[in-house]
């Protein structure tokens, strides 16, 4: 059986810890992740990166650091080395499942990896924005003042982003005239086609002012 195939009482000391490194990166911005590992009284035989199960580079204290052509991740190999890929310009592409799989130089040899899930997107240039809904019941466009005891129509709209944005209501209202805290969940709604374009979202709320 292979290192990777048997499950060992003692590895020597050796353990693959934690990949370290951002969960969200915005598109166009360089990032890095370094994989922590412990060799114990083991010795390094290679370090394998993988994105979505395929590899991108690799290092060995013999041959150093390498990414193979056609490679899913773009690595600059002068600042890569045997803990840590730096990677120049993040696309959205780039979102997905890493792993590190390290593997030792003993006789039986050892291997053991870690995976990291990263994100690619596009922040909001701004804060979300709320207007009032509801039409002027004498035919304008600009609705009356609410009225205690009238129904008041909101929508919330963010500013394009990728992921979509989440958008939740926070409501400073409780029976009576003293605020209190609550929130609702509204729906997103795309305002651009689905794809790798960054996307906006917008809700609409609904609830009864109370009675005084």
């Amino acid at each position: 059986a292979t290192g990777q195939d048997r499950i060992l009482k003692d590895r020597q000391g050796f353990s693959v810890l934690r990949i370290e490194g951002p969960h969200f990166v915005e598109r166009g911005h360089a990032y890095s992740l370094t994989c922590v590992y412990d060799m114990g009284r083991c010795h390094l035989f290679n370090v394998e990166w993988l994105f979505n199960d395929e590899n991108f580079f690799s290092f060995s204290p013999v041959h150093g650091g390498h990414s193979k052509d056609k490679a899913p991740i773009i690595v600059d190999l002068d600042q890569s080395n045997s803990t840590t890929v730096v990677i120049p310009t993040a696309r959205f592409r780039d979102s997905g499942t890493y792993k590190c799989t390290v593997t030792t130089q003993e006789e039986e040899y050892y291997i053991d990896n870690k995976t990291f899930d990263l994100t690619v997107g596009v922040l909001p240039t701004a804060g979300p924005t709320i207007k009032e809904t509801a039409a002027d019941p004498d035919g304008g466009t600009t609705p009356p003042p609410p009225q205690v005891g009238s129904e008041v129509s909101l929508e919330c709209t963010s500013q394009p982003s990728y992921p979509a944005t989440n958008l939740t209501w926070v409501m400073n209202r409780k029976v009576g005239h003293e605020p209190q805290g609550g929130s609702r969940t509204a729906r997103w709604v795309t305002n651009r086609k689905v794809g790798h374009e960054p996307q906006g979202g917008s809700g609409t709320a609904r609830w009864v002012e109370p009675q005084g």
